[in-house]
């Protein structure tokens, strides 16, 4: 074999192992016609027909329509060898063949020629069984798919190469396979013990699964070894917040925008952290920065509408839900939450409207149930509030503010029995009511005439 650069391209030349590299790719059977001669970095073959043209095609799909004329301009081409890249192919996770620009991040490995082969017979298989490829269908969960489907041909054979493990972790967190995006993380590390990028995602993959206290010992770790990885300070001081160490918590969103103020998460972050707080204006600025980064994310205009509405500020909510929308219609959310500044604003029927949009987008979605029962109790529309109390009771039975407003419809009906037990039984939940939950059953009973204390 002989390989090297030529201009800006690597080329590969099989000469002595032509006749078996081509019954290994199948091509002896797909193009009778044509003589492999080698490769063109490693998604095109170089082939020669009876009359001694060149051509190249994709190393997949195998198809004749593909063939494209190709030359050396001189032969034989003179290689420039290259001793970093011997025995070496580069190879895109996704093949350019399938419609990816080459400048797209295609997740490019290096492999050898003998797992080449492996995953170009993989691929022609794939398009075979789906009579064709079309990427542009597909979405992310597919992508990640096909990177750990080639991480599974290439580890067996390489067990020792750390960066595999890790790159495959990543496929498997990415498909939400947390356990077994530990076990690979586990064992980069145990080849590696100083990749602070495994002691950052691995930490990142117990968040995901609620292990607070691993999470904090591998972003530690993962500080330990890079102390300038802002993402990691952002993940620890989610970890620190879930502990209940607020104060860490916001040292540690300080320190990762420090080190990136352009970091989105962090700023999202800090804002939560300074709205538990009741620091409504340092929260507001922080979200006004991440949407100047990141205007895309339907979830940050939910949080800064919610922060309005704290703030009083319902035109500047009622924009931000609306916004939310446009960017996600199927957010469940931004809907009932639109839905409440209506209802704040006199527009009942509007936030009747948008509480039964939430519901038809998420069925099981206990907050609008009760919403719009209270809704529709403003109309006077009892007996529909009463059968969405209902629905939501039957979905979240312990909220109090549910069985606040079953009460008032009932006591709308004239039910005072059936009130009075409701507003008892909000203030008697098991989470204790919160102070406005409290307040509203204790002016419920007053509103019946009775003693709250009897």
């Amino acid at each position: 074999m002989n390989e090297g650069w030529l201009g800006e391209e690597y080329i590969v030349l099989f000469e002595e192992r032509v006749p078996e590299l081509e019954r290994a790719y199948g091509l002896s059977d797909l193009l009778p016609s044509h003589k492999l001669l080698g490769l063109r970095g490693g998604e095109d073959f170089i082939v020669e027909d009876n009359n001694r043209r060149l051509f190249t095609f994709p190393t997949v799909p195998v198809v004749d329509r593909s063939v494209k004329p190709f030359s050396f301009h001189v032969s034989p081409p003179k290689l420039t060898s290259d001793d970093s890249l011997r025995g070496k192919i580069k190879w895109h996770i996704i093949p350019l063949a399938f419609g990816r620009s080459p400048t797209a991040e295609l997740y490019p490995i290096w492999i050898t020629l003998e797992e080449h082969i492996e995953v170009v017979q993989w691929w022609s298989e794939l398009n075979r069984r789906r009579e064709g490829i079309n990427i542009a269908d597909w979405d992310e969960e597919d992508e990640w798919a096909v990177m750990l489907a080639t991480y599974n041909l290439i580890i067996p054979k390489r067990p020792e190469q750390p960066d595999l493990y890790y790159e495959r972790g990543m496929a498997h967190y990415n498909l939400k396979q947390f356990d077994k995006a530990i076990a690979d993380f586990d064992m980069a590390l145990s080849l590696n013990p100083k990749d602070a990028r495994a002691y950052h995602i691995r930490g990142v993959v117990h968040l995901a699964r609620e292990k607070f206290k691993q999470a904090l010992a591998d972003f530690k770790k993962a500080l330990s070894l890079d102390p300038e990885n802002a993402q990691a300070y952002n993940y620890r001081g989610v970890a620190n917040a879930q502990t209940g160490k607020p104060a860490l918590a916001l040292a540690d969103y300080n320190k990762a925008l420090y080190l990136d103020p352009e970091l989105a998460d962090a700023y999202k972050n800090r804002a939560e952290a300074y709205f538990e707080a009741g620091e409504f204006a340092l929260a507001l600025a922080d979200l006004n920065k991440f949407v100047s980064i990141d205007p895309n994310d339907a979830s940050v205009f939910i949080n800064r509408g919610c922060l309005h509405i704290e703030l009083d500020h319902l035109t500047s909510a009622l924009e931000d839900f609306d916004e939310a929308i446009r960017l996600d219609p199927t957010n469940f959310v931004a809907y009932s939450n639109r839905g409440s500044v209506h209802s704040k604003l006199g527009q009942v029927q509007r936030a009747i409207d948008d509480y039964g949009a939430a519901i038809r987008c998420d069925p099981y979605y206990a907050n609008a149930y009760s919403n719009r029962a209270f809704a529709y109790c403003k109309l006077g529309e009892y007996e529909k509030g009463i059968a969405d109390c209902e629905q939501s009771i039957a979905l979240r039975p312990n909220h109090s503010t549910t069985y606040i407003n079953r009460g008032l419809c009932f006591a709308g009906l004239g039910n005072t029995e059936r009130a009075a037990n409701d507003f008892r039984f909000a203030l008697a939940r098991p989470c204790e009511p919160s102070e406005s939950d409290r307040k509203e059953a204790l002016d419920g009973l007053r509103a019946l005439g009775l003693d709250p204390k009897a």
